[in-house]
């Protein structure tokens, strides 16, 4: 490999610069980068016109390197903080301006009215991360596949407190059935475990669930629309057009994150984007005939009211439960659903 991409004194003296708040704005964006293309890679440069060090997250070569979100040094621009851009031409040149990337639909939304001349580290909040997760799903098809295409590498050292873990597959940690299928490395950080299980202990298991009970209805996963990718989503087959669609959003809840509030949180994203789906599917379709579902594995007290004035303000809003072990592992617990009889009279043979 080129040392020029692999020196770990480059990759510290990058890192001894940046202030706390915007190491964690890097760690976000690796864990967000990651929950979509596993395989992205992290590594620092020198910047080809006055050799000081500057981050790429892209895929990693011996001979040309692939970027897609370049953070450049913090004592550039003069007082400047280290701003973000896309690609690794900057932001204003021709060459940037032309670029592949640079013309990909909705990019320039992705940080604000600010990412059209890049962004700093310190003015990335949770709502860009999102954006930008929704972005990178909207676009999971071979160009940037192939600008991710990395091997999970990381020369920073503050990836350690992210647990960056070996090749293979990690058992989650509840259910021995269900593994978490990994690239080459993976990230073991909090909201990577989330995300995990919710693939994992969720996604999977209840998409083969339902596809193996439902007669009536078409099971995808990662349903793209025009803001995002549903977790799920069902579509009634054509000879039965009058069930409804019902968009799915999968969350991993967990009883100890009720004492910060975490579980409010993952609630209230939830239902802004079961909503947001809901009137952006790709195909028009009836707002009155899309039930939105909120699945997770059991309801948080410090969540049940929340849960249960939502369900009484949208009529077509319902909480359900999955656990695989159960013998009937998903169950309607919050709400209504004119699709709920499927799973007991609409079922397969």
């Amino acid at each position: 490999m080129n040392e020029e991409f692999d020196s770990s004194s480059l990759a510290k003296k990058y890192e001894s610069k940046l202030q706390k708040n915007e190491i964690e704005i890097v760690k976000k964006l690796l864990i967000a980068t990651r929950s979509v293309f596993p395989k992205a890679d992290l590594f620092v440069v020198k910047n080809s016109e006055n050799g000081n060090p500057v981050l790429r997250f892209g895929a990693l070569g011996d001979k040309k390197n692939r970027v897609v979100l370049s953070v450049s040094s913090p004592n550039s621009q003069g007082k400047k903080r280290p701003i973000v851009s896309w690609g690794g031409q900057g932001t204003t040149t021709p060459k940037a301006k032309n670029s592949r990337i640079h013309k990909l639909k909705g990019i320039k939304n992705v940080f604000g009215t600010k990412g059209t001349k890049g962004i700093t580290l310190a003015d990335i909040d949770v709502d860009s991360i999102e954006r930008y997760v929704d972005f990178l799903k909207c676009h999971n098809d071979q160009f940037l596949q192939k600008c991710f295409d990395g091997a999970s590498t990381c020369s920073l050292s503050f990836s350690d407190s992210l647990g960056v873990s070996e090749i293979g597959e990690g058992k989650t940690r509840s259910d021995d059935s269900s593994t978490a299928t990994t690239s080459k490395r993976r990230l073991s950080g909090e909201e990577v475990e989330a995300w995990l299980e919710e693939k994992s202990e969720l996604q999977t298991p209840l998409m083969n669930y339902l596809d193996d009970v439902l007669s009536s209805y078409d099971v995808s996963k990662e349903k793209k629309t025009n803001v995002g990718s549903m977790d799920l989503f069902l579509s009634p087959k054509p000879q039965c057009e009058k069930n409804p669609f019902v968009v799915i959003e999968l969350k991993a809840i967990k009883p100890e994150a009720s004492e910060n509030g975490g579980n409010r949180t993952k609630v209230r994203q939830s239902y802004g984007q079961l909503l947001d789906y809901s009137v952006n599917l790709r195909t028009p379709t009836d707002f009155n005939n899309i039930e939105r579902w909120l699945v997770i594995k059991h309801i948080p007290d410090d969540c049940r009211n929340l849960l249960e004035k939502l369900t009484q303000l949208d009529s077509n809003f319902s909480v359900w439960t999955y656990n695989e072990r159960d013998k009937m592992p998903l169950v309607l617990k919050l709400g209504r659903s004119k699709s709920s009889g499927l799973l007991s009279g609409g079922t397969k043979p």
